[in-house]
């Protein structure tokens, strides 16, 4: 409407003038400028030479005078627009103005001024302007003239001023309070004095002569350009609304960028710059910073950034992880030994070339299995070379790995020209092929740096270490050893490779641990070596290592070591643990044994059973065991009571590892090895009543059966009541009650009767149970407890029983053990009388949780559709389901899951367990086709276009701005709840799910 109006008065304007020619003609009708009409005033290089001009008023049919000649005017009219006049970038037609003389003055109430030329080639013979009689002038252009002096003092209302391409050597610009942009480029400028301009906000000052440039107070500043200059030291801290900043092709040494919240484009290539500090640059997204003797760059907070160039540089490290917006990389010819972009996701251009880590075979492949996945429509390229014909470690790469991914590798030729490499040789594999031997490492703490050392059986075995899901970290592994230090992602990295022999050590070789809290070394059968010493290991998992000889894993944590089939170990080091046990049996192979300062080997019974447990050795093998690591003079006492002889019959000599390591032979123990030890004892039975004066016997079992010592000894808490003898015989003294306890020599393990004696025998008139019905979950464990009634009766003595033992067992305490789903009758029987009491068992699989088929649903209004929910376990006994909606209006749900949408919106279905309470929800959409409507009618725009999701608010009608999006599996991939006007949302190809505001719709994105 604002646009028709405009015309409509234009027209209007047209209409009158043409009515009314006397309105123009009388004023040209005067054969010179009224008096203090405004003038420009030009002088030409050469007497008599033709001027182009262009020029604009405020209104139309302005009248002109041009000057020609002292007293002598050519007079026409000039519009408030260009429309009817040739177009700047074609001269031919410009009016042309020819002086008698070198002066020439333009008089008119101008507001836009152009004398500029055609080209470099072709210029305007203008070589002095003094516009500062025009006061009114907005736009001043002269650029390919022949200036040497230009003065527009007094122009306040000047806004742009562009002087291009002169011989000027010194421009003053001050108290122009209303300039916004400047371009002076290609002049002889040494001297550039910019003072009282509040508002400039481009200042392009390219190839001058200038070597000092002061734009402190040009504090609205949003575009500065100086390249080409002679400036050796330039600062634009403080300059908060510059957004691009150019400053190539100078003599800079310095470049101070501090406070510039709202810079996004840096150009300083070509200077002096041995550093750049670019923090605080969190817009920045594009940096071009070549040709410089940089020896550092840190863009780590640079997160913003899409294009980094920094060719030609001294840069021996280059730290790009985090950049996930970068899209061009450009970082050749440097000293990089390293360059990793595993998570640049949205990079497509790299050029790499002439750095160590892309100058060998191995380097490249490296970087061709780090490029991203990339569709055919990005055009990704990779540019490895600078010589007409790729070099022969080029030609030994593999490029299908690149090619894999939608990228093109290409060289540079020395004319360059561009061409792509695709006849290499090379077999290299980007990630472990199934089946490959692999050693899981898990870190005590997040993001915990783990140094590694690796060998191989042969030269340049390929090593993969995924530091998070899917991303690898390649090494080259030989038969001398390789060093790595990987972090990973969270606490869990894995080794894929043929290794031979592995270690992980502390990064600091004398102190410190080593992070890793667990070691599943299972997986790679072809270890021979294991080594992790000063470490936080609490779990070591070797099983299946048959071709292990050394395993070191001393100073350590570990609790349990299990050592099972390692036939082929011949040396073991875990001294300095906490172990508890120390199992040799399997190791037929060990020569050498480190095993002191452990809980299973700081008692003399301990080390006796570790000496019976080494194999038989030849004298010839020098086989030794470490107790110890004390000085003869404090050598332990539990070590000095073993009985050394059980070692040395097996050829085995016993030491202390006490700095000269010496033998210690003077031991007193007579340990025998063919014991077994004894593991506990029982007694039966646990409850005993007996009439005074009368006697009975107990019976102790030592375990396990066939212990070697089973020596025990009997004791009675009440020797008032009743007396036991040394082979269990107890004989009731007085009434009252009284604990008989057993004892093995061995071990200390014991037992208890309870004993009463009675005078006077009282009966057992019954017995309960504390339930009547129990409940039980498979593979746990129940109680349940008897009382003999009445409470004095004299022998309170059960037995307990279960009719179906295949469900539930109970032991001579009322423990019961679930063993499988179904049922039990568990019956308590006194012994006095033979009553009895029982207790139905049920045993049981809980329900541990429960699924739905979708997450996230979208249906139309009055439409159906059935969810389907799965209890987990498959095989819980209770799977009944309670359905529910939160919003029964919008959609409900029946006991069979099926939903019925009723009224446009979102509601929540929720299916809940009768067992455990367990939950899974659906989030339902309602829909009537009349999304895009709301749309339109709330005035939120929403389109796509190469990927990109619009949504514009500028013109919305709602106060609700939030926007959540969905892939059709349910998944939330962008949630923003008070965005900006306009966002543009970048999405993988497919469809769906957003909501704006509460509109949902789905769309389709096309890359």
């Amino acid at each position: 409407m604002q646009k028709t109006t405009s015309i409509l008065s234009k027209l209007a304007l047209i209409i009158v003038l043409m009515l009314s020619p006397a309105l123009t003609g009388k004023l040209l009708a005067q054969p010179s400028p009224p008096a203090g009409t405004p003038v420009i005033k030009l002088t030409t290089s050469t007497a008599g030479a033709a001027v182009r001009i262009l020029m604009r008023a405020a209104e139309n049919n302005t009248p002109v005078w041009i000057e020609t000649a002292p007293g002598t005017y050519e007079t026409t009219t000039v519009n408030a627009d260009l429309a009817g006049t040739p177009w700047v970038s074609n001269w031919i037609g410009w009016p042309v103005y020819t002086p008698t003389g070198n002066s020439l003055k333009v008089y008119g109430a101008l507001i836009w001024f152009s004398c500029s030329g055609r080209s470099t080639d072709n210029r305007n013979p203008v070589s002095a302007i003094d516009a500062s009689g025009n006061i009114g002038l907005q736009q001043l252009g002269c650029t390919n003239c022949q200036l040497t002096n230009l003065n527009v003092q007094g122009l306040t209302q000047l806004e742009s001023l562009s002087c291009d391409h002169n011989p000027l050597v010194n421009l003053t610009l001050t108290n122009l309070p209303a300039l916004q942009t400047l371009s002076c480029d290609y002049n002889q400028l040494g001297n550039l004095t910019l003072t009282n301009l509040p508002v400039l906000k481009h200042l392009s000052c390219d190839h001058n002569q200038l070597t000092n440039l002061n734009v402190s107070s040009l504090t609205n500043l949003k575009v500065l350009w100086c390249l080409d200059n002679q400036l050796t030291n330039l600062n634009v801290s403080g300059l908060t609304q510059l957004i691009d900043f150019r400053c190539s092709l100078n003599q800079l040494v310095s470049l101070t960028l501090t406070n510039l919240p709202a810079l996004q484009t840096l150009v300083c290539y070509d200077n002096q710059l041995t550093s750049l500090d670019l923090q605080g640059l969190t817009q920045l997204k594009s940096l071009w910073c070549g040709n410089n003797p940089l020896g550092n760059l840190d863009v780590q907070s640079l997160t913003q950034l899409e294009s980094l160039s920094c060719d030609n540089n001294q840069l021996t490290n280059l730290n790009v992880s985090g950049l996930i917006n970068l899209r061009t990389l450009w970082c050749r010819d440097n000293q990089l030994t390293n360059l990793d972009i595993q998570g640049l996701t949205q990079l497509r251009g790299l050029r790499c070339y002439g750095n160590p880590c892309t100058s060998t075979t191995l380097g490249l492949d490296e970087i061709y299995c780090q490029l991203p996945e990339r569709d055919v429509a990005d055009s990704a390229k990779i540019y490895v070379s600078r010589q007409d014909t790729p070099e022969p470690f080029i030609l030994a790469t593999t490029v299908a790995n690149a090619n894999a991914k939608n990228w093109k590798v290409r060289g540079f030729n020395t004319s360059d020209g561009i061409y792509e490499i695709t006849n290499t040789t090379g077999n290299y594999v980007c990630y472990p092929p199934a089946g490959t031997p692999v050693i899981e490492l898990t870190t005590d703490e997040v993001g915990a740096t783990v140094r590694m050392r690796m060998q191989a059986a042969a030269a340049n075995t390929p090593v993969w270490i995924e530091t998070a899901p899917n991303t690898y970290t390649r090494v080259k592994v030989g038969t001398d050893w390789t060093d790595a230090y990987c972090t990973p992602e969270d606490k869990s990295l894995k080794v894929y490779g043929a290794i031979t022999q592995f270690a992980c050590l502390r990064r600091n070789m004398i102190i410190g641990t080593t992070p890793v809290s667990a070691i599943d070394a299972s997986g790679n059968t072809g270890l021979e070596l294991l080594s992790c010493f000063n470490s936080r290991l609490t779990n070591l998992n070797v099983q299946g290592l048959t071709q292990l000889k050394e395993l070191h894993c001393s100073s350590s944590q570990l609790s349990n070591l299990d050592l099972t089939g390692l036939s082929a170990l011949q040396s073991l080091s875990c001294e300095n643990n906490q172990l508890l046990s120390l199992d040799l049996t399997d190791l037929t192979a060990l020569k050498t044994l480190y095993c002191y300062s452990n809980p299973c080997t700081s008692t003399a019974l301990g080390l006796d059973e570790i000496y019976c447990q080494l194999p038989e050795r030849d004298v010839v093998d020098s086989a030794k065991i470490y107790v110890s690591e004390e000085s003869r003079f404090n050598l332990e006492d539990f070590v000095s009571a073993t009985t050394v002889a059980n070692a040395n019959t097996k050829n085995w000599k016993l030491y202390s590892n006490y700095k000269s390591k010496y033998e210690i032979t003077n031991t007193t123990g007579n340990y025998v090895c063919d014991s077994i030890s004894v593991t506990g004892v029982t007694l039966s039975p646990t409850t005993l009543a007996i009439k005074k004066g009368e006697f009975a016997f107990l019976t102790a079992t030592v375990l396990p059966e066939d212990a070697t010592n089973k020596t025990v000894t009997w004791n009675c808490d009440n020797p008032d009541v009743a007396k036991v003898d040394n082979v269990g015989k107890v004989t009731g003294l007085v009434v009252g009650t009284a604990t008989i306890t057993v004892k093995t020599e061995e071990g200390g393990f014991t037992a208890t009767c309870l004993v009463t004696v009675y005078d006077t025998i009282i009966p057992v008139t019954g017995v309960t149970l504390d339930k009547t019905a129990l409940t039980v979950t498979k593979g746990e464990n129940g109680f349940l407890t008897a009382t003999v009634l009445p409470a004095d009766a004299t022998n309170k003595s059960v037995t307990w029983s279960s009719d179906n033992p295949d469900i539930a067992t109970v032991d001579d305490v009322g423990k019961i053990t679930a063993l499988d789903v179904g049922t039990a009758t568990v019956t308590v029987k006194t012994e006095d009388g033979g009553k009895t009491a029982t207790c139905l068992v049920t045993v049981t699989i809980p329900v541990t949780g429960v699924t739905l088929d979708k997450t996230v649903l979208i249906i139309k209004k009055g439409e159906s559709i059935s969810l389907t929910a799965t209890v987990l376990p498959a095989d819980a006994t209770n799977k009944a389901l309670n359905w529910s909606s939160d919003r029964p209006k919008v959609a409900t749900v029946d006991n069979l899951g099926k939903v019925i949408g009723l009224a446009v919106g979102t509601a929540t279905i929720t299916v809940k367990t009768e067992d455990g309470d367990k939950t899974a929800t659906c989030l339902v959409t309602v829909d009537d086709d009349d999304s895009i409507e709301e749309l339109i009618v709330s005035g939120i725009n929403i389109w796509t276009f190469n990927g990109v999701l619009h949504i514009d608010f500028k013109e919305s009608v709602r106060s609700d701005k939030s926007v959540v999006i969905f892939d059709m599996s349910g998944k939330l991939v962008y949630s923003n709840s008070a965005p900006s006007d306009e966002l543009q949302i970048y999405l993988l190809s497919g469809i769906y799910i957003v909501k704006v505001s509460d509109i949902t719709f789905k769309v389709l994105i096309i890359q």
